[in-house]
């Protein structure tokens, strides 16, 4: 999956939940992000691999609701 993608899908899911998804920092391997205090490590990698994006769209089930990347 694209990084890139893969932030747009947060970020729409986030804003339509009314949560807020901010950027922390940015380091040389990876990113750091907060979804309404959730702290996220995305790497910065052209395509992040399959299994760390689902581990990503797994954690983020709390506060998005279960399966929210179908939606």
């Amino acid at each position: 999956m694209k990084r890139l993608d893969l932030i747009r899908a947060i970020a729409s899911c986030a804003r339509a939940s009314g949560l807020r998804w901010t950027l922390v920092r940015q380091g040389a391997d990876h990113e750091v992000w907060d979804l309404d205090g959730l702290r996220v490590i995305i790497p910065r990698h052209r395509e992040v691999n399959e299994r760390t994006a689902g581990q990503i769209m797994r954690l983020l089930e709390d506060r998005l609701g279960p399966g929210w990347w179908r939606r």
